[in-house]
């Protein structure tokens, strides 16, 4: 018997959760937040298993990633803080 893959549309609410809000947390300010604070906010009490859970394989990527994003929102504040001064 073989196997076809079926492909659906779904609403995005329906398959998001808190969960996955938690995790993009925790994975996107990994490196830029205290690894403690973070822990904090996910909740949890060893850092061995914080690490395993956001699996920071690619600690360079987040890390690029997370300074990229940095680099856009300071960019954005500074041309929108010249509109202010017109």
């Amino acid at each position: 018997m073989g196997y076809r893959s079926l492909e659906t549309k779904i609403e995005k609410w329906k398959v998001l959760s808190s969960h996955i809000g938690r995790r993009s947390f925790a994975s996107n300010f990994y490196g830029k937040i205290p690894t403690s604070l973070l822990m904090q906010a996910t909740g949890h009490s060893s850092e061995q298993m914080f690490l395993r859970y956001i699996n920071p394989v690619d600690k360079e990527r987040i890390l690029s990633l997370s300074t990229y994003f940095d680099k856009v929102y300071t960019e954005r504040n500074i041309r929108n803080s010249h509109y202010n001064f017109l």
